[in-house]
């Protein structure tokens, strides 16, 4: 009797096998990918409110000492202006110059959380 041409029953199960694991695998490996995209455009939105909060500490006239809290975009922020007491600037202080740190901290919702830091000189008054 000739044999039949084909495949085995067993053949296309070892088949259909590695198939679902490849696209299983493959699968992770994208949806991985489409987390960390998520993850890395909160961080750069969370950046820019933190970039927007310092130009306008920065920009304005005289910053007003003490802590400020809010919103924006779904981020809260943080912004904090305190006098600086470092003796790197003890030759401003002669001149009639006080330095001021400027801290802004934005919080995204899932917990991630970008500072920047910076120093300001303004006249004494």
């Amino acid at each position: 009797m000739p044999r039949q041409a084909g495949f085995s029953l067993i053949e296309i199960l070892c088949a259909l096998t590695i198939l679902a694991l490849v696209l299983g695998v493959t699968l992770r490996i994208l949806s991985g990918g489409l987390g960390a995209v998520r993850v890395a455009e909160d961080y750069g939105r969370a950046v820019a409110v933190a970039e927007s909060r310092m130009a306008m500490l920065m920009a304005s006239e005289a910053p007003t000492l003490g802590v400020r809290t809010g919103e924006t975009s779904g981020f809260l922020w943080t912004d904090a202006v305190a006098e600086t007491g470092e003796g790197l600037f003890a030759a401003a202080a002669a001149e009639g110059f006080a330095a001021l740190r400027v801290t802004v901290r934005v919080q995204s919702s899932d917990g991630h959380a970008v500072s920047l830091q910076s120093v300001r000189l303004v006249r004494k008054r």
